[in-house]
């Protein structure tokens, strides 16, 4: 459905690239579509230098670096950063897990690191870290809410104003930190590691302002991304 070009101009040995695509995906059947893309940098000796980006993306936009090379030996490694604005949480929750639900507008810094015999092979197994606010919208499979009124709830949703913390990405899982989420009286910081089935662990302590004073609880928590199977932590 979309449509792609490719530049390309020599200048001793050193070739200047230009790359620009439209609705387009690195792979049949990917999430990852690219409304708009473009891709600039020089070519010396099989490896991408200097490299930029900007693309409109999940909603939003996203600009930044990259570095890549190939070799017989270790096929594709690129490797850069990246700032996203405003992109739609819901679809990055997808990229983490298709079990993952989330909404909201978020502003994402990353780093990342990619490789793969093919270039189609590079978004399988991505190596990143990043820091990430999600404003004006909420997260599944936990009610902090009902949490704090009943440790061993599970299930839900909480809404938020602002949720933020830190990310890391590998082969064998995703690891969040830092958590911190704000929703009106509700106050919430935790940590959450991610299994690459699914299943998850992690800890959340939560504090909610109440006509009747300061409601506070600390839960463990264990389950899968659709729901959360939460019990008070020692």
């Amino acid at each position: 459905d979309g449509s792609v070009t490719l530049e390309v101009a020599a200048s001793g040995g050193v070739f200047g690239v230009q790359f620009a695509a439209i609705r387009w995906q690195a792979r049949a059947n990917s999430p990852l579509l690219f409304q708009s893309l473009q891709v600039a940098g020089r070519v010396s000796g099989g490896t991408l230098e200097d490299g930029r980006f900007t693309a409109e993306v999940f909603g939003g936009s996203v600009k930044g670096t990259v570095r890549a090379s190939r070799s017989a030996a270790e096929g594709y490694q690129a490797s850069g950063a990246a700032q996203f604005s405003a992109v739609d949480a819901s679809a990055l929750a997808t990229l983490l897990s298709p079990h993952a639900s989330a909404a909201g507008a978020a502003d994402v810094t990353a780093q990342f690191e990619l490789s793969g015999k093919r270039v189609t092979d590079l978004p399988n197994a991505p190596r990143a870290s990043a820091s990430f606010v999600v404003r004006q919208g909420w997260v599944g499979g936990v009610d902090l809410v009902l949490l704090i009124r009943d440790p061993g709830a599970r299930g839900g949703r909480t809404v938020f104003d602002e949720w933020s913390g830190t990310f890391s990405a590998t082969a064998t899982g995703q690891t969040l930190r830092q958590m911190k989420l704000v929703s009106g009286p509700l106050g919430a910081t935790g940590a959450l590691d991610i299994a690459a089935d699914g299943r998850r662990t992690g800890r959340i302590a939560s504090e909610l302002q109440a006509a009747s004073g300061t409601l506070r609880t600390t839960v463990g928590h264990a389950g899968t991304l659709r729901e959360i199977t939460a019990s008070p932590a020692n």
